[in-house]
């Protein structure tokens, strides 16, 4: 099972969370970051084992479709209609998510890579069944993508080790920050 989630809302929430709110943690980074656990998590797929993309959005817009979805791609029964319900109206909260964003909202953020955007069209569309993963055109779009981020290495190695050295820099603030208090930690965010 891959897990799909928009890019923007895992880079708001990475950055949300981060000790470095606010200082310049970079979206753009983030994007590509997604992109590059990504086509980890597909490796396996491309070589032929069995795999199945559930988007989270979905799961939470509509937990009992999404279980019942999932349960039929890996060949589970999932027959006990009350547990699906009592899943989805008291496991998941969807005041927990604290960031939601759209298809649409991909498209029009100057900050998010062309790639990534196609990367997330293509894997949204399999989410929804449009695109199934073992399909050969799921695998031709998906290689565009593979092909344009080998066209980008030397960029990705340049943004990695910013992104390094800027960790680095920080460290000690970071090593800091993790033994803080919750309490703490939320002062600060709210600052």
């Amino acid at each position: 099972m891959i897990s799909l989630r928009n890019p923007l809302s895992v880079a708001a929430s990475v950055i949300r969370g981060s000790p470095y709110y606010g200082t310049g943690c970079w979206p753009t980074y983030l994007h590509f970051v997604w992109l590059l656990h990504m086509v980890g998590a597909l490796s396996p797929v491309l070589k032929g084992k069995p795999g199945v993309i559930v988007d989270y959005d979905a799961v939470m817009a509509n937990p009992v479709a999404e279980l019942q979805r999932l349960a039929s791609a890996i060949g589970l029964a999932c027959g006990d209609q009350r547990a699906l319900d009592e899943y989805g109206q008291m496991f998941l909260k969807s005041g927990l998510r604290h960031a939601a964003f759209s298809a649409e909202d991909i498209l029009a953020d100057p900050l998010v890579p062309s790639v990534v955007g196609r990367a997330h069209a293509i894997l949204s569309a399999s989410a929804a069944g449009a695109l199934p993963l073992n399909s050969p055109e799921f695998s031709s779009r998906w290689q565009s993508v593979l092909a344009e981020l080998d066209e980008l290495r030397p960029v990705l190695l340049l943004l990695d080790s910013q992104h390094s050295a800027l960790v680095a820099r920080r460290g000690l603030v970071g090593a800091i920050y993790r033994r803080l208090p919750m309490r703490c930690k939320r002062a600060l965010s709210r600052s």
